[in-house]
């Protein structure tokens, strides 16, 4: 069943939407789906733990990975932010300071042009991403429109600063 649900989710998430100013609500998803470089697993504390699934990426062909995060109670959202702090941690200890994890939370209240991406998940979502790839990612999409429409909250939480919008001066 996970597969199917979070399939449906990351067809939408590749769209381009009016609320990110045509832009998908995951610009970079969609290329990485296509090359087959997103790997996508679960993470089930009874069987195995962050750390162990990083190490199945870092050995794989994968650029980065999307995991459902399997727990027995869910994950309100103001737990996102320190349990994704928790994680980057935990990578930091393991000697997988080149990863960097972004955990979407379906309880998050961010939007865009009032639109919740994040509430379409079906589940708590933790991707591990490559910090050189987030870092050029953030260089290309920070000069567009792609920011202009979501929330401070929202644009807090992804640590973006809001476009300055410049005037002509006579």
């Amino acid at each position: 069943p996970y597969k199917r649900q979070l399939g449906e989710f990351l067809e939408l998430i590749v769209k381009p939407m009016k609320e990110f100013n045509g832009f998908p609500p995951c610009p970079f998803a969609a290329k990485e789906l296509n090359l087959d470089k997103l790997m996508i697993d679960v993470i089930d504390p009874e069987e195995t733990d962050i750390i162990k699934m990083v190490e199945k990426l870092d050995k794989s062909n994968y650029d980065s990975a999307l995991f459902i995060q399997k727990t027995e109670n869910e994950i309100s959202k103001d737990e996102t932010s320190s349990y994704q702090k928790f994680l980057n941690k935990i990578l930091k200890e393991f000697g997988y300071e080149k990863y960097r994890c972004i955990c979407l939370n379906p309880n998050d209240p961010f939007e865009s042009d009032g639109y919740n991406i994040r509430s379409k998940s079906p589940y708590f979502l933790v991707n591990i991403v490559k910090r050189d790839f987030l870092f050029d990612a953030n260089r290309k999409m920070k000069n567009t429109k792609y920011y202009d429409k979501m929330n401070e909250q929202y644009l807090n939480y992804l640590n973006v600063k809001r476009r300055k919008k410049w005037k002509k001066l006579w």
